[in-house]
């Protein structure tokens, strides 16, 4: 693989102090974060989040009892608390992933892409959203719709594909009013080529630390991807604050080893085989804009909780007519354990 990580050259990299929720003070690395939290809200004992209206499941029971609800929920983009939520909303932190990489790129496309995320932001109300193969015109407009509510990490350094030569990144999106940035990167191997993005946050309503991991492990050979996936695991083991935190692998995985399979059967947790409304459901997520279909799961949002600090409530593939892209995404909704 010829293509190399980089990081323009003409910026710098700063830091900058800001107040926490408790008025500690916290270190922003610029080079890596558009925005600054303001708002620390308490824990919604109701609950935040709820199903997305491209659940493949949203018609059938028990999710249909909100159905006009749900398609109706809208506002979130602008305003983290809104009035027309449905009553049984539930769960402390929403996630969301996608992988928008494809081997055209046009205006046209660019501009529903950035128009679908908004969506997305207004209405699911992603607490963390991680998003792989974005090119640098969709990257350009992405930093455009970064408003009070959302802030965007990781969106400074690319990895030039050798045969395009387009420049993709793997930004990670999250909620100002929950979390607060501690510190973020990149993970790069030997050639220099960015694989995943990182974030490691601390949540306003109660300093829980979480790690996020943003992949793109997307080879076609086993081996590479189960070396990659080992790095990172090796890299979260090696942080003490970070492997007794949760860390939320989120992004995509080519191809699965035996042994990566062996590791998601042994403490780490895959939402989606957490979710026991899946069993029936077909796992692709690689679609191609086609009527494909492998039954794969190639996209994935993967709990690693050695304390056990989440209890996944909800995994779905948001397989039910989501308009761009050649993935489908994975949405995901946690509540700390009380």
């Amino acid at each position: 693989n010829a293509a190399q990580a980089q990081t323009p050259s003409h910026e710098k990299k700063t830091s900058t102090k800001s107040t926490g929720p408790n008025g500690e003070d916290v270190q922003e690395n610029k080079k890596h974060v558009l925005g600054v939290s303001k708002v620390n809200p308490p824990l919604n004992e109701k609950g935040m989040f709820y199903n997305s209206k491209w659940d493949p499941l949203l018609e059938q029971p028990p999710f249909n009892r909100n159905y006009q609800t749900v398609l109706d929920i809208a506002g979130h983009y602008e305003e983290h608390i809104i009035d027309q939520s449905p009553e049984d909303a539930y769960g402390d932190l929403s996630l969301f992933t996608l992988n928008l990489s494809s081997t055209i790129s046009t205006e046209e496309m660019n501009q529903q892409s950035t128009l679908v995320l908004k969506q997305v932001l207004d209405h699911i109300h992603p607490s963390v959203m991680t998003l792989q193969g974005i090119r640098e015109p969709l990257m350009a407009r992405l930093k455009k719709i970064i408003n009070e509510h959302y802030q965007i990490l990781d969106y400074d350094s690319f990895t030039k594909d050798s045969l395009s030569a387009a420049n993709y990144y793997n930004p990670i999106i999250i909620d100002k009013k929950i979390f607060s940035v501690k510190n973020s990167g990149y993970m790069k191997n030997s050639k220099g080529v960015i694989y995943a993005s990182w974030v490691e946050l601390s949540d306003h309503r109660n300093n829980q630390i979480i790690t996020v991991i943003n992949m793109d492990l997307f080879s076609t050979f086993r081996g590479v991807v189960e070396s990659q996936f080992a790095n990172i695991i090796a890299d979260i083991k090696g942080s003490k604050e970070q492997s007794s935190n949760p860390v939320f692998f989120m992004g995509g995985l080519g191809s699965i080893s035996k042994q990566i399979e062996n590791l998601l059967h042994s403490g780490y947790k895959n939402v989606i085989d957490v979710d026991s409304h899946n069993l029936d459901l077909d796992k692709t997520t690689v679609h191609g804009k086609v009527e494909h279909s492998d039954d794969i799961e190639r996209d994935f949002i993967i709990l690693r909780d050695p304390s056990s600090i989440f209890t996944i409530n909800y995994g779905r593939i948001l397989s039910k007519n989501f308009p761009v892209a050649d993935h489908y995404p994975v949405h995901a909704i946690l509540s700390y354990t009380r």
